[in-house]
C-alpha cells in the first residue's frame, strides 16, 4: 500500500516559498526567487505533477539530471506557469542535449547547465 500526502507537499512548498520571500525582503535582494524541484527526489509522476501544480503560483519549475527525469519533467511542465524553469543538469550526451533542445522547441524554459571538472595539473 502506498500512502501519499499531497497536503504535506503543499505546506512544505508554501513554507519554503515564504522563507525565501522573507529572506529576499530582509536582504533587499532586487530580483525574483524562482525555485525548482529536483525530480531525482521523487520520480513518481504523481508527486512531480503535484509539485508543478502547487508551485504554479510561484513559478516553480523542475530540475532533471537524467534522460528519464528530463522526460518526466517535460511532460509535467506543459501545465506549469509560463517561464517556469526546466534546469537540465545531467550528463550531456547527444540524446540528453537533443531532449533538452526539444523542450526548448516545445516552448519550455529549458536551461542547459554547462560545467567541467577541474583537474589538478600533473605536476601539482
Amino acid at each position: 500500500m502506498i500512502l501519499r500526502f499531497p497536503d504535506v507537499l503543499r505546506h512544505r512548498l508554501d513554507s519554503l516559498h515564504a522563507a525565501f520571500a522573507a529572506a529576499v525582503e530582509h536582504t533587499g535582494y532586487r530580483s525574483v526567487y524562482q525555485g525548482v524541484f529536483p525530480v531525482k527526489v521523487s520520480q513518481n509522476k504523481a508527486v512531480v505533477q503535484d509539485m508543478v501544480r502547487f508551485g504554479h503560483e510561484y513559478g516553480y519549475g523542475l530540475e532533471a539530471g537524467s534522460k528519464p527525469e528530463l522526460l518526466i519533467a517535460m511532460s509535467c511542465l506543459t501545465k506549469a506557469k509560463p517561464g517556469a524553469y526546466l534546469v537540465c543538469n545531467g550528463y550531456k550526451d547527444k540524446d540528453y542535449v537533443a531532449l533538452a533542445l526539444a523542450a526548448r522547441a516545445m516552448g519550455l524554459n529549458a536551461i542547459i547547465v554547462l560545467g567541467w571538472r577541474w583537474r589538478r595539473a600533473p605536476w601539482a
